[in-house]
């Protein structure tokens, strides 16, 4: 119908050709069988203005091909969502069978297994219960369906649950607020509800901002925190919320050192516009540096923000993140260990000899690298050659060494190595005439010695420990290096004594991303700004809140594959690489943004509460134009249009932003430097015991336990007898 349609038309305009050969070609591609999704999509036929193609026939084509498009999706979704199910089944009887043989568990087990014990055996389920008179459960906001069918199993008529349905942000482990919000109402109707509104932690004028901020967007259920401390509306100098804004975009050509991580130019601006604004509250006197606490969505953020700190001479300590591994200190002695293994491995050799380990220049690397490929030689043998006698260096006739017999013949190895003694800076040469001998005999001794002795042996030699402890936040970064002592400690204690599979370990623990945190110090005595997620902050206060990076976007990726209640919807791929979601899919992933967006409001909720006296909400933003809104806006784009009018706002931008001056112009221009402090006395830290030890250790133990005291505990060097001397052997 809609060929005759539009067939009929005398002179056909571009639209109605490009209209015809769509419908043509379907026609035939249904006529060979050989419709598909991408197919069909290239069928569509949109109106538009185009009066011609508004009518019957063709309306009726597009209701029909996008009906039969829809039903062929559906088709090939439910094949693959077969295929699908399929093998997740495959994959949990091999997974259950691996777990069976190892008799492990994983965590989910400890749940389900705990669950279907007391809901399958009834005389347990009674011990259980009567066990306890009462069963308080808090943070209830946060569990998931699983765990509630398990607390009602526990205590049915006897639960007492405290809850805060707009600190619930973890929809990532599962927990579920609309459990929350049913038993909320449950027990409303049996007037078993008793909402607490006091607020014993923040000043009146924060609270008043996360009222002004959050009030409509949380709901109608949203009760605001009531300032209940006994000086919450005591007047303080100085503003107590601020807004602090960075232009998004004219950063490429401005110099923001080049110190910072090489993230987005805007990023960096934003977090050396936060750095200067803690440091002139530092330098004012109004916050000290443990007061203070940077809060961030994403832990890939935290790296450009402690930098930026450190580099206005302020420590940090970072927790909450992935970022342990990632550490300098920590990343300079994995390159230490394997260069020990491996000396051939030269990025790692590149790296300790960059390294303050050695701290050779980039002029002395590129003239070692540049004589390694002249020689054809690897870097460690150039180093051994040039530096540490021949040790390492090819085995190679003696005459080889020998000097030339003409000014014509080429130039010999020991040529090319005397020139590139002479070529490099006389620190340089001293530090790696240092390093040759003193590395090539750790590698003569790594076999019979535990790792964390290695490591303690090169911090100890090389002075490394003095250089990380008289940077800012030394006692910290200190601190990192003996957790790897510990780690490593701890790996040989579980029978593994090789240094390669530890630095597998911590690749594969880099890489898995595992949540290993920085190493713990007394906070107590700590003077730095602490950084953290805002989910690893939950639960906590503090004075002073700076909350970061609002600028950024969230994740709007379309998912190929989203499960429901009971229901799955999958993205269908076809040859011709376009993907189409089946119904369940769109509607499933348009629900799961909806959470998400409410999740994320609750997210900063609970960031901005964890103000005592001062909060500070630091964002990028086009400070010309007004925020976009929307699904997929910035939290920045809501905050600014709210808080705007009612709290003091900096703005950062491009044309005004001066190298070492602060943020603003209500600020002075210039920043004071750190103040230069008196460095306590430091105490030893204690020794790292060795918790066992290899087997060729214990074997020299055996062989003679004074011999084996001298070298393991004293550390005496080994040295050869005098000539002529007389060997006695001793019982």
């Amino acid at each position: 119908t809609a060929l005759r349609e539009l067939g009929a038309i005398g002179a056909p305009g571009d639209h109605v050709r490009r209209a015809l050969g769509a419908i043509e070609g379907c026609a035939a591609d249904l006529a060979a069988g050989l419709a598909s999704v991408g197919r069909l999509g290239d069928a569509e036929v949109r109106a538009g203005n185009t009066g011609a193609l508004g009518g019957e026939g063709m309306a009726g084509y597009v209701e029909q091909l996008t009906a039969y498009r829809a039903a062929l999706i559906e088709h090939r979704g439910a094949a693959d969502l077969a295929l699908l199910a399929d093998l997740l089944a495959r994959y949990a009887t091999a997974y259950e069978a691996a777990k069976h043989a190892h008799g492990g568990l994983d965590f989910a087990d400890l749940e389900l297994r705990a669950r279907d014990l007391l809901r399958d055996r009834p005389g347990l389920r009674r011990a259980v219960q009567e066990r306890y008179a009462r069963v308080m459960v808090d943070e209830f906001q946060d569990t998931n369906p699983l765990q509630v069918e398990l607390l009602d199993l526990v205590a049915p008529e006897h639960l007492f649950v405290v809850g805060d349905e707009f600190q619930s942000i973890y929809g990532f482990r599962h927990a579920d607020v609309a459990g929350f919000r049913a038993r909320r109402t449950a027990l409303a109707g049996r007037g078993a509800v008793r909402a607490l509104s006091g607020n014993f932690r923040s000043r009146a004028a924060v609270l008043d901002v996360v009222e002004t901020a959050f009030g409509a967007l949380l709901g109608e259920d949203f009760v605001a925190p009531r300032p209940a401390r006994e000086d919450a509306g005591a007047v303080e100098e100085g503003p107590q919320v601020e807004l602090l804004l960075t232009e998004e975009q004219g950063w490429d050509d401005v110099e923001l050192g080049d110190t910072l991580p090489p993230v987005d130019p805007d990023e960096r601006a934003e977090a050396i516009a936060v750095a200067r604004r803690i440091r002139a509250l530092v330098d004012d006197g109004e916050a000290r540096p443990q007061d203070i606490v940077v809060l961030v969505r994403a832990t890939a953020t935290l790296g450009v923000l402690e930098r930026a700190l450190e580099d206005t001479g302020l420590a940090t300590y970072a927790s909450g993140g992935r970022g342990y591994w990632s550490q300098q200190q920590v990343q300079d002695l994995r390159a230490w260990l394997q260069a020990l293994a491996n000396p051939d491995e030269e990025v790692a050799l590149h790296g300790v000899l960059a390294s303050p380990l050695v701290g050779v220049g980039a002029d002395t690397l590129h003239h070692l690298a540049h004589t390694a490929r002249a020689l054809g030689w690897g870097m460690w043998r150039t180093i051994a050659g040039a530096f540490g006698g021949w040790e390492g260096a090819p085995a190679a006739p003696l005459a080889l060494f020998a000097p030339a017999p003409g000014p014509s013949a080429p130039p010999t190895p020991r040529d090319t190595l005397r020139r590139l003694r002479d070529a490099l800076a006389a620190e340089d040469r001293v530090r790696l005439d240092r390093f040759a001998p003193r590395f090539a005999a750790e590698r003569r001794l790594a076999p019979r010695l535990a790792l964390d002795v290695l490591l303690e042996r090169a911090v100890a030699s090389t002075g490394y420990d003095l250089h990380v402890l008289a940077l800012p936040g030394g006692e910290r970064r200190m601190a990192n290096v003996h957790k790897l002592q510990r780690l490593a400690a701890a790996y040989e204690e579980a029978g593994r004594h090789d240094i390669g599979g530890f630095l597998r370990f911590a690749t594969e623990e880099e890489e898995a991303g595992a949540r290993e945190p920085e190493a713990p110090i007394e906070l107590g005595d700590l003077r730095a700004v602490r950084l953290m997620t805002i989910h690893a902050a939950k639960g906590l206060e503090f004075p002073v809140v700076v909350l970061a990076t609002l600028g950024r976007r969230p994740n709007l990726d379309k998912p190929d594959l989203a499960v429901g209640d009971g229901e799955a919807g999958v993205r269908v791929i076809g040859f011709e690489g376009e993907g189409a979601p089946t119904a369940t899919l769109a509607r499933l992933t348009a629900a799961a943004r909806e959470r998400a967006a409410a999740e994320e409001r609750r997210v900063l909720y609970v960031a901005a509460t964890r103000a005592r006296e001062r909060l500070i909400l630091s964002g990028t933003t086009r400070l010309d134009r007004e925020p976009p809104s929307g699904p997929g806006a910035p939290p920045i784009a809501w905050l600014r249009p709210v808080l705007g009018e009612r709290v003091r706002v900096a703005e950062n931008r491009p044309e005004a932003f001066v190298a070492g001056s602060a943020v603003g112009e209500e600020q002075e221009a210039g920043v004071a430097s750190a103040p230069t402090e008196a460095i306590d006395a430091l105490t030893a830290p204690a020794p790292v015991t060795l918790a066992t030890l290899s087997p060729s250790a214990l074997a020299r133990h055996a062989a003679c336990g004074y011999r084996f005291y001298l070298e393991r505990v004293l550390d005496l060097p080994e040295t050869s007898p005098p000539d002529g001397a007389r060997r006695v052997d001793l019982d």
